[in-house]
């Protein structure tokens, strides 16, 4: 037999019993179904187990072998090895029934997702995670990708951009974007459970099936709500600060003392400030401002930008600098001059799947160039 008919021989035969021999440098396997039925048959089995794990608050009892954990994973050979004769390990941050998912692929290198939600599957996911076992991480990874759905794209996409997994990162946004006509309205309430950065990098999609005057309509539904709960969380935490403060430092002697502290401390609270104006909402409004920057301005009319630009003029949610960007952007087109980058910087005047078709003229009576100036002054100012 040659080597390459050796080769076909060894992919051909995962599906029956032969007994592994060496020929010539090549390994000849037997059935890998066949070793996986075998070991599933000693998972969590008392007989000729050696650790047992107390998995959960309820502390259930998993038992495992040290030598097989050890040798298929790393993370567990460095817990036995960091106490060699210690043979009960607790695990209350993980669920039993994940953990002896995790262990079954560990014993079988296989897994089944029959019967499993897209959050069972991730919280699967993030245990393999948790102790490096990057095969089974990306099986769940695809799984999670096959099981998306409107009710739960919203929440696994940040979740997969914070542990970094760009498969399941990509189908969601490829998700949102398929259905981004139902998914990205302002009556969703889902969407509010996104970070900036997903946020950011759902606006940033050139397949997105709205017309721009909706994806502002979204995003600022979206920003409006994130600075919202913000605010109340700078408030709360004024609130907290203000009543320690003030239990610290509270006289026990005379009744009208306290009183009048009381009533100090009441009105220290309402005149915190504009929260925006705190060092602690600075860092939110840049990430709303990132956001906000994505929007593509310059697709909308002249006279849709200038509405838009009036009622945020208040609002301040869309920076002040898109805006100048936007109409510098329009002015050059109208003078037909070619728009550098510099001139126009992190500008995108790509249009969506969803851009609907405009013309770009507006009242004579408004000079663009003057009208550019003019915020670029206020900006500065």
């Amino acid at each position: 037999m040659n080597k390459e008919g050796r080769q076909q021989f060894q992919r051909s035969s995962t599906g029956t019993d032969t007994e592994t021999a060496q020929q010539n440098g090549v390994f000849l396997f037997g059935s890998a179904h066949t070793l996986a039925k075998d070991m599933s048959k000693i998972v969590n089995r008392r007989p000729f187990s050696d650790v047992v794990f107390l998995v959960g608050l309820e502390r259930t009892k998993v038992f495992g072998h040290k030598c097989i954990l050890s040798s298929r994973n790393e993370v567990f050979r460095r817990l036995f090895e960091s106490d060699p004769h210690k043979n009960s390990f607790e695990m209350q941050s993980l669920k039993p029934v994940t953990f002896l998912l995790f262990l079954y692929f560990l014993y079988t290198n296989s897994i089944s997702f029959d019967r499993l939600d897209i959050y069972e599957v991730f919280d699967l996911l993030k245990t393999a995670d948790n102790y490096k076992c990057k095969e089974l991480v990306s099986l769940a990874e695809i799984q999670c990708g096959f099981l998306l759905d409107p009710k739960t794209v919203f929440e696994i996409l940040p979740a997969a951009i914070q542990l970094d997994l760009k498969f399941l990162r990509d189908a969601a946004l490829e998700y949102i974007e398929d259905h981004s006509s139902f998914l990205l309205n302002p009556t969703n309430d889902e969407l509010l459970s996104l970070t900036p950065t997903a946020m950011k990098l759902i606006l940033e999609r050139d397949q997105l099936q709205l017309d721009e005057l909706n994806v502002v309509e979204v995003a600022c539904f979206w920003a409006e709500n994130f600075l919202k709960r913000a605010e109340e969380q700078y408030i709360t935490m004024e609130r907290d600060s203000s009543r320690t403060s003030f239990m610290q430092v509270r006289p026990i002697q005379e009744e009208n003392v306290q009183d009048s502290s009381e009533n100090s401390r009441i009105d220290a609270v309402q005149d915190v400030g504009t929260p925006y104006a705190s060092a602690y909402m600075q860092p939110v409004l840049e990430d709303v401002a990132m956001v906000m920057g994505t929007l593509r301005l310059v697709l909308l009319s002249p006279n849709e930008l200038a509405r838009l630009e009036e009622e945020h003029l208040e609002k301040r949610i869309i920076p002040r600098e898109c805006f100048i960007n936007a109409w510098r952007f329009l002015a050059l087109q109208s003078a037909q001059l070619p728009s550098s980058d510099g001139a126009t910087p992190n500008l995108n005047p790509s249009p969506r799947q969803g851009t609907g078709q405009r013309t770009q003229r507006r009242k004579p009576t408004v000079d663009w160039s003057r009208r550019t100036k003019s915020l670029a002054v206020k900006s500065s100012g």
